[in-house]
């Protein structure tokens, strides 16, 4: 259908949204994850051991 975030929102945010779902698609899921927990780490969110 060709219908995606750039073309729904043509502005710098829904490319930059579609740049971002297909650069996260290229990652293997494991590492997806481990770069979601360093971020909630370094906003201050600890996770118990």
């Amino acid at each position: 259908m060709n219908i995606n975030r750039a073309s729904l929102f043509p502005d710098l945010d829904g490319y930059a949204a579609s740049l971002k779902l297909r650069y996260n698609s290229l990652k293997i899921p494991e590492e997806v994850l481990k770069q979601q927990l360093k971020l909630l780490e370094d906003e201050g969110f600890k996770l118990m051991p």
